[in-house]
């Protein structure tokens, strides 16, 4: 009678585990699209007018794993004149132009309280004038300043490291490619 037991125990706990198993692989399936609250939709695929390279996008990830909290972030990037906006991402402003964003690195690309973050992703809108270039560099300016802080990597949508001999190549590559 006890090997009974023991067996229907061990079908419980088999049966058990493969509705939890199964109930996480549905939640694993959903794809993502990167729409930071309800200002910024950079991969809109609505509108058909939108030029797919409209956004220079700079990646930041520190070469040691390392864990970034919420308030060493906040306090940094306000010396650095980033500041927390209501879609909890952080802006540059001049004035009252939008210079650039930065966003979490994971998706859903927002910053949440107490959170470990594993990098940024610095980004702005292209107009498609000389004023994409002066964007460009103060973006990437404001990136290495922090670079010293955390001793990260500045990489582009390729995977390839940015530094100041490539960085104008950002801008007339991805306009050669919206032509064509």
């Amino acid at each position: 009678m006890m090997d009974l037991s023991w067996i229907l125990l061990s079908i419980g706990f088999f049966i058990i585990l493969l509705i939890l198993v199964n109930s996480s692989m549905r939640y694993r399936k959903y794809t993502t699209k990167l729409t930071i609250k309800n200002d910024f939709i950079v991969n809109n695929n609505d509108d058909p007018d939108q030029d797919p390279n409209q956004v220079v996008a700079l990646r930041f990830s520190p070469v040691f794993a390392r864990k970034i909290n919420f308030d060493e972030t906040l306090e940094l990037f306000n010396k650095h004149n980033l500041h927390f906006t209501d879609s909890n991402i952080f802006e540059r402003k001049n004035g009252a132009e939008n210079v650039f964003y930065v966003a979490n690195l994971i998706e859903p690309g927002t910053f949440q309280l107490n959170e470990n973050i594993k990098g940024f992703t610095f980004f702005f809108k292209k107009k498609g004038t000389s004023d994409d270039f002066r964007k460009l560099r103060e973006m990437f300016t404001t990136m290495k300043d922090i670079d010293k802080y955390f001793n990260a990597k500045i990489i582009d949508d390729n995977g390839r490291v940015v530094d100041h001999s490539n960085l104008d190549q950002l801008l007339t590559i991805k306009s050669k490619h919206s032509h064509s």
